[in-house]
């Protein structure tokens, strides 16, 4: 269950391992699925830093310097480098007339993913963020 995926364009390079599955039972005559998916970005450091940083910690300023310095430079968490999700849904929809609803909650770190290629109906497609995602169809 398991894929592999290297992308490259001039903005970003990815090297995302995906993990992604679900269980489904038929409860009622209709499918329950308990589904989820991560994802691990192995040059997200590299991304980090060079398109979100270098980000630092702390500032302070140098005697009456209306410039700031910087110090404490952040590296990049597993979490930053990673995204998931898992969610439940109840129902299908392969015909006209046919009803789902689910929920999932996911997490998307800031070097995880690329915002072009994300779910674009959650966060307004930023990164950097987690949250509850529901849907009625």
């Amino acid at each position: 269950m398991s894929l592999f995926r290297s992308w490259r364009s001039p903005i970003s390079s990815l090297n995302i391992i995906l993990a992604p599955g679900d269980i489904t039972y038929q409860i009622f005559g209709k499918p329950l699925s308990l589904y989820w998916d991560f994802a691990y970005n192995f040059s997200g450091d590299d991304r980090f830093n060079r398109d979100y940083g270098p980000l630092f910690s702390h500032y302070f300023y140098v005697g009456r310097s209306s410039t700031p310095s910087f110090s404490g430079r952040v590296q990049p968490s597993f979490s930053d480098n990673s995204a998931w999700l898992v969610g439940l849904k109840f129902g299908d929809n392969k015909k006209a007339g046919d009803f789902s609803v689910s929920a999932d909650y996911r997490q998307q770190g800031i070097s995880s993913i690329d915002p072009n290629i994300n779910y674009s109906d959650f966060a307004f497609s930023n990164l950097n963020a987690e949250g509850w995602v529901f849907t009625l169809a």
